[in-house]
């Protein structure tokens, strides 16, 4: 190790503090030279410099990733600074979360199932390469002890679960007891006079007779108007929430050896495009799910480069790719050979989108230039930079017309360009995390957005109010699509869902369980299939045929 005061920079969100501390103590006992402010800062000291001061002077920066680290500029600021610097950045995996854009070709070490692997793993990096064996053990000890308490937590709150049951059974059994007690034995006919009193307790009398058909014709009828409201009230609510019965179980596509970071249907349906972080993309028969071929991605220096987009022209001849090695490959689908590649952004390209006439493809990056550009797909040339934003731009979305381009970016902002004149329209403000991906409804009236606060938020187009927000998902809403009819929007999540909404309502349709962080989503033209790329190098197509018109 070096002899550096601080070798290693802990950066991390406040939320996490109880385990970068637990974390750094475990490192300092283990024989690492890490530093952290909670133990390094001496009373009296400025922290502001004193934390500037030891960031400057570490050679590895420690990222504790967790959804609120995520969310941090503070972070994000350190992590920029640290790449700037030439610093080694290693992502620690302490909850399931979204991974910055900056860290996710770095290698990550994994808390989240084993911290002791983890802590092994970590040293092992640092350089000791003898660590105090006491120290391992007692993390061992320490996380058997924690998982304890936390079955024993778990088994005690399923058991209050079941006392709470049982206590609310036992009341409502005494409710209808109470009930039944109070209720009358015999109904006494209206102006029945005491004169007529024997002949009702006589018995089976005539008149007790028809007193007793009287009462169950009007029980009938009583019986069938409750009937007709609540089949009624059924019909009104399935009509308001359109709950479906539970998803099928999907076609799966196998090939990749990589995250599948986006799919995208052809306009006539029969092929899907998808781009995976294996730097290749594929085209695959939709009705049968066969491979049809692999377009491969290579840098100059003929390493293989991550795909982060792809988009079909309105024809479907023509593919684009956005590629994170500063450029996008335009593929002949016919053929599946190159066509051209474009360049003009210094990093990676994040979002890339067709105009509805096929002429114009705009392309979203993270770059320090936090543009969007506009580029003619004939020629080549660029033909336009649209300058706005604060931050690198994660998606883009023509409208219907042609004539508006949406972007979406790390800023938390959505920004509404005039595609002819360049000239920003208006910036849609609502979101409080990265908003990830944009897409127009089928009419053009309606924006979706999904962001990094877990929302998906919906907006009129034409004075960028908000119109409703759709809240369930758990983490980073990736990607969203709507529905072809208009009618449903699809969002895929990092807590590993896909969530089908009602645009008219806002309400939850269905939920569409993964195991992975789903990146992409999209509708096929029918709307009969929905598609989605994840983490765990698959395509899934879902039939989503069901749901209602």
């Amino acid at each position: 190790m070096s002899d550096q005061p601080s070798a290693a920079f802990f950066s991390y969100s406040r939320t996490d503090s109880e385990f970068a501390l637990r974390l750094a103590r475990d490192l300092k006992a283990a024989g690492a030279r890490v530093w952290l402010d909670q133990l390094d800062i001496r009373p009296g000291e400025p922290w502001d410099r004193t934390i500037e001061a030891a960031l400057d002077a570490a050679r590895f920066m420690l990222v504790i990733l967790s959804p609120a680290s995520s969310n941090s500029d503070n972070v994000r600021n350190e992590i920029a600074f640290a790449l700037e610097e030439g610093k080694i950045v290693v992502p620690v995996l302490y909850k399931e979360c979204f991974v910055p854009l900056l860290l996710r070709r770095a290698q990550r070490i994994d808390f989240r199932a084993d911290y002791t692997r983890g802590l092994a793993d970590l040293l092992a990096f640092l350089g000791v390469a003898q660590p105090n064996e006491a120290v391992l053990d007692q993390a061992a000890e320490d996380e058997a002890k924690r998982h304890a308490a936390w079955q024993a937590r778990e088994v005690e709150a399923q058991r209050l679960r079941g006392v709470e049951s049982e206590r609310l059974a036992e009341a409502e059994a005494a409710r209808r007891q109470v009930e039944q007690n109070e209720r009358p034995t015999a109904a006494q006919p209206p102006g029945a006079t005491k004169m007529a009193q024997p002949h009702l307790d006589a018995g089976p009398t005539q008149a007790s007779a028809k007193q007793r058909v009287l009462i169950s014709r009007r029980n009938l009828v009583i019986a069938a108007a409750v009937l007709v409201a609540l089949l009624g009230g059924l019909f009104l609510w399935l009509r308001s929430n359109r709950s479906l019965a539970p998803a099928r179980p999907p076609r799966i596509l196998t090939g990749d050896t990589a995250a599948v970071a986006s799919v995208v249907f052809s306009s006539d349906g029969r092929t899907l495009a998808s781009g995976s972080w294996d730097g290749t993309v594929k085209l695959w028969d939709v009705a049968s799910g066969t491979l049809i071929r692999t377009l491969s991605i290579r840098t100059l220096g003929g390493q293989s480069s991550k795909v982060m987009s792809v988009a079909f022209s309105p024809d479907g001849r023509t593919l684009a790719s956005g590629n994170d090695d500063d450029t996008i490959t335009l593929w002949d689908v016919a053929s599946g050979t190159l066509i051209r590649s474009l360049s003009g952004h210094t990093n990676g390209f994040y979002s890339v989108a067709f105009s509805p006439d096929g002429r114009t493809l705009a392309s979203g990056t993270e770059d320090m230039e936090k543009n969007v550009k506009l580029w003619d797909v004939n020629s080549g040339t660029l033909i336009r930079t649209l300058s706005g934003h604060t931050s690198w731009i994660n998606s883009v979305a023509f409208s219907p017309d042609g004539r508006t381009l949406a972007s979406g970016s790390e800023d938390k902002n959505v920004k509404l360009w005039d595609v002819s004149s360049g000239a920003l329209i208006q910036t849609v403000y609502g979101h409080t995390g990265d908003v990830e991906s944009v897409a127009f409804s089928p009419d053009g009236r309606t924006l979706a957005s999904g962001s990094g606060d877990m929302t998906v938020k919906l907006w009129e187009v034409a004075s960028g109010a908000p119109i409703r927000t759709l809240s369930g998902h758990t983490n980073y809403v990736e990607s969203v699509a709507f529905s072809p009819d208009g009618r449903t929007v699809a969002s895929g999540s990092v807590d590993k869902s896909i969530k089908l909404w009602d645009v008219a309502s806002g309400n939850l349709i269905r939920t569409l369980p993964g195991q992975y962080t789903v990146w992409s989503v999209s509708f096929s033209p029918d709307g009969h299939t929905l598609a989605s790329g994840s983490d765990d190098k698959t395509i899934k197509l879902w039939d989503v045929s069901d749901l209602p018109k």
